[in-house]
């Protein structure tokens, strides 16, 4: 048959395709069934460890990159000398907020409900990064001696506008409790996707900066009002 087949050029020149063809596919069908197998194994990559940023005699604060993104996980505990009532008012009065969270320009509560906040945080630009806003979801669960607060992005309840970055993803929790012996101990997590292209590296230095800015702001103050929420 192949005799044949070299006595006409045009007639090797598509059996010549046609094996090609059938051999591409057979590649391809192995690279897609490999792909199968080892694309489990690529996205179940193992959490990073956690490195100490900061630690004394009231607390501590970690962080890790995750191990997706890139960008830092941060988790922190405090120990202060203040009641909870003081605490919650500096978590979650948008002018309180301001006197301890480090770049935070100014709050805009959007909406509220019984438990739940939406709010707008605009961030003070820190040279060379462009101005940004927040866009978050609050919700506030409370018991007689302890609270949790979640803030999560809820970037489609407006429009972005065009001044400014929007962060795209928060994830922030926050765990608060008193103790029996006057103090309050406070556990938190948090995590951010700041968006635009502000390089991984860049925005894990500021945020480890700026969080533990504002931890240690958010102790001196809770201190310095000796527990007076007012």
């Amino acid at each position: 048959m192949m005799q044949g087949v070299y006595k006409h050029p045009r007639l090797l020149v598509l059996v010549t395709f046609v094996l090609c063809c059938n051999l591409l596919g057979t590649l391809a069908h192995a690279r897609s069934d490999s792909e199968t197998v080892t694309q489990p194994h690529q996205q179940t990559k193992l959490p990073q460890p956690w490195y100490t940023h900061q630690q004394n005699d009231w607390g501590w604060i970690q962080y890790r990159d995750n191990p997706i993104t890139g960008f830092v996980e941060i988790k922190a505990q405090l120990m202060l000398n203040a009641d909870l009532a003081s605490v919650r008012h500096l978590l979650t009065d948008k002018k309180a907020v301001l006197t301890w969270v480090e770049g935070v320009k100014r709050i805009v509560v959007l909406e509220t409900s019984e438990n739940k906040r939406v709010q707008l945080t605009i961030l003070d630009p820190i040279w060379p990064v462009q101005a940004r806003e927040m866009l978050t979801t609050n919700i506030l669960i409370e018991s007689a001696d302890q609270f949790s607060l979640t803030v999560q992005d809820n970037n489609q309840y407006l429009k972005l506008n065009p001044a400014r970055i929007r962060v795209k993803q928060i994830d922030v929790q926050w765990q608060v409790q008193q103790t029996n012996d006057n103090r309050v101990v406070i556990d938190y997590l948090g995590y951010f996707q700041p968006g635009g292209s502000l390089p991984v590296w860049l925005s894990n230095e500021i945020f480890l900066v700026l969080i533990s800015k504002s931890l240690n702001n958010l102790k001196a103050v809770s201190e310095q009002q000796g527990g007076n929420a007012e």
